[in-house]
């Protein structure tokens, strides 16, 4: 279930049941549409806040999209700092972002690890966008949107950088030269 289709279930499920048949068919379907598109184009704002700060990356183990068993992030970093990016397929700013993460991996090379966790889509969904993307580095689906809600990620496209010891310590809505200055104090000598 897509992010905007479960912020819409959240909002009918607050509704009271009388006032939902009270309203006519035709203007609950436009207020949801409109509540959607505000929802996607809250997404591509580039000057939207990050959101709040978890102190600690969160153990769950996510599925890679490549295959293989559900894997904790920590044990994929091991110990180096790390770059996750959270994305969904609908978002054109978390498209917009995929080159440069791209280019950002190739740079660090073993120094860091950049990942990339695909929020609320389904997995074969999810697999398809990475392959379809590109994306090299490696990506772990978040279909019930269970490390998202742990890691309070609210909106989209969200970074995160965790140091060596797994503290949270920069979060931004884009890669930006903030970002990577971060990441470059963590893999200085």
């Amino acid at each position: 279930m897509s992010i905007v289709r479960r912020l819409l279930a959240r909002l009918l499920a607050r509704l009271p049941a009388r006032l939902l048949a009270c309203l006519p068919a035709r203007l609950l379907a436009t207020g949801l549409a409109l509540a959607a598109a505000a929802t996607v184009a809250a997404c591509t704002t580039p000057a939207a806040r990050p959101s709040t700060p978890a102190p600690r990356l969160v153990e769950t183990s996510l599925a890679p999209l490549g295959g293989g068993a559900p894997r904790s992030l920590h044990e994929v970093a091991s110990g180096r700092p790390m770059l996750i990016d959270m994305y969904a397929t609908w978002c054109d700013g978390c498209r917009k972002q995929i080159a440069g993460l791209e280019a950002l991996a190739a740079r660090l090379g073993d120094r860091a690890v950049v990942v990339g966790v695909d929020v609320g889509d389904e997995l074969d969904v999810a697999r398809t966008f990475a392959t379809r993307e590109g994306i090299a580095y490696p990506t772990f689906a978040d279909p019930e949107f269970t490390f998202a809600d742990a890691m309070a990620v609210s909106d989209l496209p969200h970074l995160m950088v965790v140091d060596h010891d797994g503290a949270v310590v920069h979060r931004s809505q884009k890669l930006d030269a903030d970002t990577e200055a971060v990441i470059e104090r963590l893999i200085a000598p």
